[in-house]
């Protein structure tokens, strides 16, 4: 997806793209302008400040507006904005002009854009598009109920709120500013980036002038599409090659690029992405209806309620008929179609249409290609337990890389911190565990490499680094393609008793290690968490995100705790098995083989580089929604044992 040129920044863009625009003045409307954040088509965006309130501030030069029913558009346009206020709509704080200037001030939001959501994320799960769509759904339906209608719904144009313990909250932005004109030059000016005819309605890109809601219903389809295909429905090298495609091509079905998508949320897209306007929802209450339906597992209700079929699907050389002759009476063949008179021009048309057809049907797709098959039993080479000063250890092949698993022996503890440790947290009551069974756990987290020889996303990062921003049904889907490798193992998350267990490899005090863990210490980092915790720490962080003290170590680096395993104290947090509800404390009450099953959220361990130190402690505790991944989250796992460190194990 191309970078975002929207009205709130991508504050991950390091590229500003788009024309050079007037230089600005210093401050405008009583606001001052602190740097630049991005530039559209006829207007650059800056980050602004008056006393102690931020603002996205919007500048266009007077010059670069169309014509004068663009300007008095604009004003009209703005005003209503201005008395809307809405959960999942940008605020525009006011809006004024100036001798050289149109502006406008908005609210900042320093989470990022939809788009860089999915491309540090990859292919979202169902249940999460479905929730982040369903708040831009609201959001717009508020705005049309203002008589506006957005005509640029993209992902590039939903901005996200980080919410501490939950999902993020999405806000539909570039309302109400730079609006693109009717006729031809709907698609050139400054609301419509590079890639926006992606998402554009059919009617919308032939330049109609009778736009109505639904090409807000085409929008949020096409962005529900690129959610869960992790890629736009139509792409080209330019606007009017994508334009041609939303014209002249069948969209996709989703199912082509992520064939874990149901067959109800296909439809649904379809339904959205109508060609013709009248095949579509009427409105955005009938979307969110039907959405809200596919989020329970229900059929959607408009339109025919069964998904498209995979017709893109290529065929298998070997399964296409040889050439034969037809006779006439088989069907109707060419001869029998001329001597009905069928003009040759409308002959010619069936005969494209039939190769165009073919062509389609036989072209590769652009889909992952699917892990490698488990290797036979009898050409594997024998597992070998080593032994060196940390203990016995075990190292499987994974494509190009090799796991390290390391043995924890069965055994007792206590788990939790005592009431006297530094930063411990109410919740980490000490009580006494024992573990009956011993356990290989990963030697360090599971790294990209690793990740993507299983599971891979396509994206660009060091191979070397941790694995982050996973949700928890991700880290188990990548486990059960491990499984498949190794079959027998039963790889899984560890248990918060056994992460703890082998954390402290015998030791009792905060940290294991006498080194001094991958956590945050950039004090504006740590006076946020202080303020406003997470969410404020990582809002803080997002406004310097390339900062280089905030960011994961290779994961074969730093210090080893007496079992030979690295980075368990910061680095990346890392996903348990354990349901908790995040605020439940131990009950203090001794404990064997302790799973915890409580609340909706999913335990977390080990604290991060942007954590504080206090969060990296051996007893330290966290809980994250399960849908939800972060870039600081990551995990590793462990494979089941018996008394003795054997492999396989037994």
């Amino acid at each position: 997806m191309a970078k975002s040129q929207t009205t709130v920044p991508d504050p991950e863009g390091a590229a500003l793209p788009g024309p050079p625009s007037a230089n600005p003045p210093p401050a405008i409307g009583g606001w001052s302008i602190v740097r630049l954040l991005g530039r559209g088509g006829i207007g650059s965006v800056y980050l602004a400040q008056r006393g102690g309130r931020r603002a996205a501030l919007k500048l266009v030069p007077r010059a670069a507006a169309p014509d004068g029913d663009w300007v008095a558009r604009f004003r009209r346009e703005s005003q209503i904005m201005a008395q809307l206020r809405h959960p999942h709509l940008v605020e525009l704080y006011e809006h004024g002009e100036e001798e050289r200037w149109l502006w406008l001030a908005m609210e900042y939001i320093p989470g990022g854009d939809l788009a860089s959501y999915v491309r540090r994320r990859g292919r979202l799960l169902e249940r999460e598009a479905c929730v982040l769509v369903q708040g831009c759904a609201a959001g717009l339906l508020a705005l049309h109920e203002r008589g506006l209608i957005h005509r640029d719904v993209k992902p590039e144009n939903v901005f996200l709120v980080l919410v501490p313990q939950g999902p993020p909250l999405p806000k539909v932005g570039d309302l109400g500013m730079a609006r693109c004109v009717s006729g031809a030059d709907r698609m050139t000016l400054s609301g419509c980036a590079v890639g926006t005819p992606a998402y554009m309605a059919p009617e919308q890109v032939r330049g109609q002038t009778d736009l109505d809601a639904r090409v807000d219903v085409y929008g949020l389809g096409a962005t529900l599409f690129t959610l869960l295909a992790g890629r736009p429905p139509f792409a080209g090298d330019t606007p009017y090659v994508v334009a041609h495609a939303v014209l002249s091509e069948p969209t996709p079905d989703v199912r082509r690029y992520n064939p874990q998508v149901s067959a109800a949320m296909s439809a649904l897209i379809a339904a959205a992405m109508a060609k013709e306007r009248a095949a579509r929802h009427p409105d955005l209450r009938a979307f969110l209806a039907d959405l809200e339906r596919v989020a329970q597992g229900l059929a959607p209700l408009h339109g025919s309620g069964a998904a498209p079929p995979r017709s893109d699907r290529p065929l298998a050389s070997a399964a296409l008929p040889a050439p034969r002759s037809v006779p006439a009476d088989d069907g109707l063949p060419w001869a029998a179609l001329l001597r009905l008179g069928v003009p040759a021009a409308l002959l010619l048309a069936l005969l494209t249409g039939l190769a165009w057809w073919v062509e389609r049907a036989v072209e590769p797709p652009p889909v992952v290609a699917p892990a490698a098959p488990a290797p036979a039993a009898s050409a594997a080479p024998p597992i070998a337990v080593q032994q060196d000063a940390y203990g016995p250890f075990v190292r499987l092949p994974l494509a190009e890389t090799v796991c390290e698993l390391r043995w924890c022996p069965p055994g007792e503890f206590v788990m939790g911190s005592p009431p006297d440790e530094p930063g411990r947290s109410a919740t980490e009551t000490p009580h006494r565990v024992r573990l009956t069974r011993g356990f290989w756990i990963l030697a360090h987290e599971v790294s990209y490499a690793q990740f993507e020889a299983l599971l891979p996303r396509g994206l660009d990062v060091d191979p070397a680094l941790p694995v982050g921003d996973l949700s928890y049904e991700q880290c188990l889907a990548w486990l059960q393609r491990f499984n498949q490798l190794h079959p027998g193992l039963g790889a899984r998350l560890p248990s918060e008793a056994e992460w703890e267990y082998a954390c402290r490899a015998g030791s009792s005090g905060p940290f294991a290690i006498e080194a001094p863990p991958v956590v945050c210490r950039v004090p504006a980092i740590l006076a946020a968490w202080e303020r406003g915790g997470l969410f404020a720490a990582e809002n803080a962080w997002l406004l310097d995100p390339d900062h280089p003290a905030l960011r994961a170590q290779p994961v074969r680096s730093g210090a080893l705790n007496a079992w030979g395993l690295a980075h368990m104290h910061g680095n990346v947090a890392e996903w348990c098995a354990d349901r908790w509800d995040g605020e439940t404390p131990y009950d203090g009450s001794a404990r064997q083989d302790p799973l915890e099953q409580r609340g909706a959220l999913q335990a977390i361990r080990g604290g991060s580089w942007l954590h504080p130190l206090a969060a990296a402690r051996s007893a330290a505790r966290a809980a994250q929604d399960p849908a939800l991944g972060r870039p600081w989250l990551g995990f590793r796992f462990v494979v089941p044992g018996g008394t003795q460190p054997h492999w396989p194990p037994r």
